[in-house]
Formats: structure tokens, C-alpha cells, sequence
């Protein structure tokens, strides 16, 4: 599998998982009558969102781990998630800091407020 392959690969598979998790809370939210059990929905959905949230800070708390700076970025090259560490090679930038804001512009911020002095008068470059 190339990479260009994985992004349409990793969506069929997230596809997949919805269609079953989907299955499987229609089966599970049935009364034996077979009328759709509300408060069961409610429950389930609940949990998997808490699940969510502890599985989401993980990552995120394992992100920040990293040694490094780092950063993922989307197809646009605009932010999608950084670590704490790469918030603080760009500390100059932090206004432009934002999920959806692009490099350029985080580059181009951090520029204005004096983050890269070598570049002052290559601006453009």
C-alpha cells in the first residue's frame, strides 16, 4: 500500500467500525417487544463518549510527552494538533496558534513579532 493509499484505506476501515458499533447499538437498544429502549441509547452513547474523552486526553497527554516539537497538519497544511513543546518553539506566534490556522501564517506571525531575526528583510524568501 502506497501512502497515498492509507488515507482511503484508514476511511473504509473507520467506516467499517461505525456500520458495526451502529449494528450493534440498534441490537442492544431493542426492548424485546422490539421498540427502540431510550434510556439504553442514552447510556450507551454516554459511555462511549466518556470513553472518548479518557481515550482522546490520552493521546493528547502522550502527545505532549514527545521530546520534540511536533506538530500534525491536514491536507491544507493548516494545524490540526501540536504538543507543548512545539507551542514553545513558536511562543512568539501563539496568536496564530489555532487548529485550522495554517503554517504560513503561524511563520508569518512569529516573522512580525521579531521570532526570526535572520530572516528581517527576506520576509518573502
Amino acid at each position: 500500500m502506497s501512502r497515498n493509499d492509507a488515507p482511503s484505506k484508514a476511511a473504509q476501515g473507520a467506516r467499517r467500525v461505525h456500520k458495526l458499533i451502529s449494528q450493534q447499538l440498534a441490537e442492544a437498544t431493542r426492548t424485546t417487544t422490539g421498540d427502540l429502549d431510550v434510556d439504553k441509547l442514552v447510556e450507551l452513547v454516554g459511555a462511549a463518549y466518556d470513553e472518548a474523552d479518557r481515550d482522546r486526553q490520552w493521546l493528547l497527554d502522550a502527545f505532549d510527552l514527545i521530546p520534540e516539537g511536533i506538530a500534525i497538519f491536514d491536507k491544507n497544511d493548516r494545524h490540526v494538533l501540536w504538543n507543548r513543546h512545539y507551542a514553545e518553539i513558536y511562543a512568539k506566534s501563539q496568536t496564530a496558534l489555532v487548529a485550522g490556522s495554517s503554517f504560513e501564517d503561524t511563520l508569518r506571525t512569529g516573522l512580525a513579532n521579531g521570532q526570526y531575526p535572520i530572516a528581517i528583510g527576506r520576509e518573502e524568501e
